[in-house]
């Protein structure tokens, strides 16, 4: 069995990934928490990975293509269908182990490097492309399965 990417209309990416599941296939939208500042208040807020995007792990028989397209809201499968590679599947399975969004990371800064104390990247350490301190938000660049990987993130800046 493979991984493979679905087009979805945005917004609806749970919706499929729950039709899937009722369908009997593995389907993950990998979403995070966030804290984000509106109106001068601090709220969470649930963030999809990657909006309009669906995984899902199937054997690509004709039955299971058409069973796919089936499915309200699925535009397309990416690649013709081609499956991911193993590195990206295995990076799809980390972000999305349980249904559950994951939780805004937490990381200690020194200079430009972060080293990442909690959150779904725990133990890493990489740099800081862009850090908004107000927003909370940062782009870091990790290295995770053997490639160098810029990352938007939540990241909660913590004391040294």
């Amino acid at each position: 069995m493979s991984w493979y990417v679905l087009q979805v209309h945005t917004l609806r990416e749970l919706e499929v990934r729950d039709d899937l599941k009722a369908l009997g296939y593995q389907a993950a939208v990998p979403r995070e928490m966030t804290i984000e500042r509106h109106g001068g208040v601090w709220r969470e807020r649930e963030r999809l990975f990657f909006p309009g995007y669906v995984f899902t792990e199937l054997r690509m028989t004709d039955t299971d293509y058409h069973r796919i397209h089936g499915v309200d809201h699925v535009l397309r499968i990416l690649g013709q269908p081609t499956p991911l590679d193993a590195d990206e599947a295995l990076y799809i399975e980390m972000l999305s182990i349980t249904d559950a969004p994951l939780n805004p990371s937490r990381g200690v800064q020194d200079g430009d490097r972060i080293r990442i104390v909690s959150g779904p990247l725990i133990g890493k350490e990489g740099w800081i492309i862009r850090l908004d301190k107000r927003q909370r938000r940062a782009r870091v660049r990790v290295h995770i399965l053997n490639r160098i990987h810029d990352i938007n993130m939540s990241l909660i800046i913590l004391p040294q």
